[in-house]
């Protein structure tokens, strides 16, 4: 009878952990058009399947919102190169490309630093 309790014990308590974990993650959501990024402070990531390995985990910025594209729905977006970083304060801000090897010179930190920035714009 105990091992069974702890058994179940064991695995509530697994369930709850995972639970918690998923409450506190935010990941970046997935759109197909530009809508999302017309009202407030938004950061789109645009990368292709093919190169996602060079995508940047955004979930930690503050202050925003933050969203993923795939380079076949941003043709209205003028990309040029994957990843390429789109910061909308209502309209395009700022524009983070990727270097010749397909990768962006940026951490999520300097990303935050560029979303401080134009927040504080908004005080001057």
């Amino acid at each position: 009878m105990n091992d069974c309790i702890k058994l179940v014990r064991n695995k509530l308590t697994l369930f709850i952990l995972f639970l918690a974990c998923t409450l506190f993650l935010q990941a970046q959501e997935t759109i197909t058009n530009t809508k999302k990024t017309k009202n407030g402070l938004v950061v789109l990531q645009i990368n292709a399947d093919f190169n996602k390995n060079n995508t940047i985990n955004l979930n930690g910025l503050k202050d925003c919102k933050v969203y993923y594209m795939d380079i076949t729905n941003a043709n209205n977006l003028n990309v040029k190169v994957v990843p390429t970083i789109i910061i909308f304060d209502g309209k395009e801000k700022k524009r983070i490309e990727a270097n010749i090897m397909m990768k962006l010179d940026v951490t999520s930190k300097d990303i935050q630093k560029i979303v401080d920035n134009l927040i504080l714009e908004k005080f001057n």
